[in-house]
Parts: C-alpha cells; structure tokens; sequence
C-alpha cells in the first residue's frame, strides 16, 4: 500500500463517503503490456512493460521518468551489467513493425486489464514506491470505500499504437463505452473519468467516437465530469524532439542510443503527443534548423524537421493515422472544444519544462551517428533557460496567454499546452487547479491532489448541528406517502429537520442521520432524502 493510502482512511473516518463512480485513463508507458504470444517461453505471460525484475533489471527501476523527470542518477547499474540477448529479446517483443499498429510475427502484447494494469507497473513490496501510475489515487479511494469493479475501475491500453487501430484491433473505445454506461447503471450515477497525461487525448478521442456512435446526448447522460490530470492540449514539444535525436524514456542504463531511436520512431502513438502552435505561443514553430551556409537558424515546422530529420516515416504516421483520422483531424479542428459539458484540469506549474529547440546536421561519422540532426548547445534566445540546445519554461517566463505573467509548465508539458482548455471556457463548464511544484508523473501522488479527487468524487458529511446563527426555515412541502400525495411543512432548525402537520412534529431527525440526498433528474423540484434510523 502506498504511502498517502492515510488520506483515504483519514477522510474515511470523518465521515466522508463514496458518491461518484470513478473510472481512470492512465498516460503514456502507464499502462502494463503482457505477453499473450510469443515463440520465446521466457517472456510468454509475462508483464513484459515494464517489469523489469522479471527479466533481472530491477537495478535500474529508479532511473525510469515514465513520461515525466527523472531525478535520479543512473549509478547501481551500467550498461555492463545488461545481458545483451535478453535485452534484444525484449526490444524484439516491445517494437510494433515499423508501420507503428501491427504486430510482429508470433509475437502479441495487449494492455492488463482493470486496475491492476497501471496501480504499478511493477508490484512488489520493494518496487511499488518506484513503479507507482495510478496505484496512489486507486488506493486512497479504496480506502475511503471504493470497491474495485464497482464505483471504481480502470481502462488500461496499448500505449504503443494509434486511436484507430485501439479500435479496430482491441475494440477499446467501445469497451470503454460499455464501462461507462454499465459504472452508471449499478451506481445510480454519472461517472467521473480521472485521466492523466496521454489518457487526455484518449479521453478527448473518445468523447468523439462517443458522439459520432450515440449521438451528442450520451457524454451529458453518463458522464459527470472529466477530470484532466497533466493535460497536453497542445501536445509536449519533447515529443518531436524524441524523434528527432532519440530519447530512451529513462531506460539509459539499459539502451543503447540507436535502440532508443528505433523504439520510439516504431511506435504509433508517438505522434498522437506531437505539440501544436496557437495563439498563445510568441513563436511560429517548435524548432530552428541551422543553415549550414550562412550560419543563421531558421523556423522549422514539425514536418519539415521530421523530414530534414531522416524521420519522414514518422511524419507519415502522423499524417496518416492521426490527420486523416476525422475524430482527430488537422491541428485546427483538434483545438476545437470537445463535446463534452465540463472539464475539471489539475495540473502543476512553475517547474523547468521544454519548450523550444535549436538543432544542426550532426557532425558524427559512421556508426557514431545515429541521427541526421543534433541539438545544438551554441544557440539560445529570450524568455527561456537555454541548455544543450533546448529552451526551458521556468517560473521566470513571461506567458502571452497570461498576459505577460510569469509562468513554467509542470517539468514535461508547458504551460500554455496545460492550460489551452481555458480557451473553451465560454463552451463548457470548466474548473482549474493549478499546483506548485507539482511533477507531471510526481502529481499522481501528490497529497494537494489527491484531495481534490477525494473531496470532488466523494459525499461530505452533513454537520451533526447547524450554527447557532442559523435561522430556522419552514417549508410548505408535499410528501408522497403510500403514493398518496400530503401537504406538509418542513422545518429546518439549527438541531433538528422537522416535518409538521400543522405546529404539530410528525417527525424528527438530526443532520448526522442524513445519508443521501437524491435529485429528480426530470425535476429539479423533486428530491429524495436518505436516513438513518440511527442518530
């Protein structure tokens, strides 16, 4: 169990208790892959993604960002230490083909399911701290009393391929859509989606499919609120980069560069990150080509850097499995407000996050050079921390969607991308959290945060008495017993709800009695209220 499990407990016992249903999308490398399929009998049924005890690498467990910012020097273990064979078995399982959706021959891996397929990726007494996703939420919510399979569950995925092909091949989002509608039925309430990173496009996507399957009524009538956790509205810029000059999620101590670039440039989903240009950007691209010649940097767009870049096949994944995609579709229609009614984003901010890029053809000969191009340390500009090449968001940097303010991303996704739903406001109900300091991974575990699910998704206790400064109330009420109708007065002291006939007390209860408090749909006049027979 996770450290902050407490709060659930704590909140338990003041009385708080489960209302929501609660149904979560986990990020990007956030959901656990198992061999289904393979000629190779060491890896078959194994958690494969990323267990990495289970084939003797749990040396470099805390070397590994997911997606996020690794802290951690890479020290217990070097690449010395790597069995070679098994590491090329393993990439030889981890790799799509290079069209990014398909499967190698004899090989399968597919998402584990329900919650136990991204709490940790790794579970163990030793690695649960280190291989936490989701198990911190999951848990503290469990310990306010939700019940696995019942008010709270999850949707794990393949990470690795496009929307399209989730569809096709796993049926995800129409799974996802039966989750849904079944959490509604056996809860007798709308469903809150808890999405963090990645899982944000995922749900975006899905709110689509939704209205393109049921029409635009089915988000309202089954869904309460999606919560977007580390959103990427615009995309993460270090998503182009990755595919650009390699980035090897961490797994440094494990990869060789060119592993690193084959992994990710194979992956389909790679592209689904790919950041987008708006309004609140003081820039026209993500990143500068040096041109040999005169020396200058000149603007580069995402194409023609991935092009320039020798990764034109990326490119091609992209234009084809997400721009010709029509849930997903060029960039304009992407930043269109999805249709959905209401959005509650947690995020942090103020912490270094990329944003910007300088690079140049690499100087590297043979097999030295792995990538066309190199990030090139010389060049920098305003605004921005420079190192190596890349440009920083820091608190200290001035942001045009804040007017000029001062304001950094989360460590992964900058602020303008975390932040780009506020442009919905006006179309949808929409609350944001912004917290200090808080880590794109980091936040999954973050007390500040983990109240603000527990409080949104639970039912607060009523006060045992109301303020002596409370004026009492009266009511004229009609109360249906025995399906005849019965005009009645209700009360309301600061101890007491009374229901009189007359100034006669039928009937008495204190506020602690009070259980629930249910809501007509159909009629915002209509309500049911709940108690105990108990005080």
């Amino acid at each position: 169990m996770f450290g902050n499990n407490s709060l659930g407990l704590k909140y338990r016992g003041e009385g708080y208790a489960p209302k929501k249903p609660v149904l979560i999308i986990p990020g990007l490398c956030s959901s656990c892959l198992k061999v289904v399929e393979s000629p190779d009998d060491e890896f078959l049924g194994k958690r494969i993604w990323l267990s990495m005890s289970s084939i003797g690498l749990d040396k470099i467990w805390d070397t590994i960002p997911f997606f996020g910012t690794s802290k951690h020097k890479m020290t217990d273990t070097k690449m010395a230490d790597v069995d070679q064979n098994v590491k090329r078995r393993w990439l030889a399982h981890m790799c799509t083909e290079m069209d990014g959706k398909s499967d190698p021959k004899g090989i399968k891996l597919r998402a584990v399911k329900g919650l136990k397929g991204c709490k940790y990726l790794d579970p163990g007494a030793i690695t649960d701290s280190l291989s936490y996703v989701m198990g911190p939420l999951a848990e503290t919510l469990e310990d306010l009393g939700y019940v696995d399979g019942v008010n709270i569950d999850a949707a794990p995925y393949d990470w690795r391929i496009p929307p399209h092909y989730l569809e096709e091949r796993d049926q995800y989002f129409t799974n996802l859509g039966n989750m849904v509608e079944e959490m509604h039925r056996i809860n007798n309430c709308k469903v809150v989606i808890v999405a963090h990173s990645l899982g944000n496009r995922v749900t975006h996507y899905f709110s689509r499919f939704m209205e393109q399957k049921k029409g635009k009524g089915w988000w309202a009538e089954h869904v309460d609120n999606w919560l977007a956790i580390g959103p990427l509205f615009l995309g993460a810029p270090k998503l182009l980069r990755a595919m650009l000059t390699g980035d090897r999620m961490g797994l440094e101590a494990f990869l060789y560069e060119h592993e690193g670039v084959h992994l990710g440039r194979s992956t389909g989903s790679g592209p689904w990150m790919f950041p987008y240009i708006s309004g609140e950007h003081e820039f026209a691209t993500y990143a500068s080509l040096k041109n040999e010649k005169t020396g200058k940097y000149e603007p580069v767009t995402n194409e023609e850097a991935l092009k320039r870049g020798g990764a034109e096949d990326v490119y091609n994944k992209y234009y084809n499995y997400y721009v010709e995609d029509p849930l997903i579709g060029p960039q304009e229609e992407q930043l269109k407000c999805p249709p959905v009614n209401r959005i509650y984003a947690i995020y942090g901010i103020n912490l270094q996050t990329e944003t910007y890029y300088f690079f140049k053809k690499s100087k590297k000969k043979g097999a030295k050079r792995v990538t066309e191009l190199e990030l090139d340390s010389k060049a920098s500009m305003p605004n921005f921390k420079f190192s190596g090449g890349i440009g920083y968001e820091t608190k200290d940097t001035r942001q045009n969607c804040l007017r000029g303010k001062k304001r950094g991303g989360d460590g992964t996704v900058p602020y303008p991308s975390l932040s780009y739903c506020k442009k919905w406001a006006k179309e949808l109900d929409l609350k944001i959290v912004e917290i200090e300091g808080a880590e794109h991974r980091e936040i999954l575990k973050n007390k500040t945060f983990l109240q603000l699910v527990l409080e949104y998704v639970s039912q607060a206790p009523p006060p045992a008495t109301l303020p002596v400064t409370f004026l009492d109330q009266e009511y004229d009420v009609s109360l249906n017993i025995k399906n005849k109708e019965q005009k009645k007065k209700l009360s309301l002291d600061s101890q007491y709800i009374n229901i009189k006939n007359k100034t006669k007390i039928e009937f008495q209860a204190t506020y602690d009695q009070i259980q629930n408090i249910e809501m007509d749909d159909d009629n915002g006049t209509t309500f049911v209220v709940i108690i105990s027979n108990q005080p």
